[in-house]
């Protein structure tokens, strides 16, 4: 493993990150509303 190719990994991976952030709050927010949601049914 070189260092150029460390390089290249470690950008893939911050870019991949933001992208994973988006899809945590995301799945975050439905759960909560689904939270809410079934809170007041019951």
């Amino acid at each position: 493993m070189t260092l150029k190719n460390v390089g290249k990994i470690t950008c893939y991976c911050s870019k991949s990150q933001d992208f994973e952030m988006k899809k945590y709050k995301f799945i975050l927010n439905i759960s909560f509303v689904l939270f809410i949601f079934y809170a007041q049914h019951f």
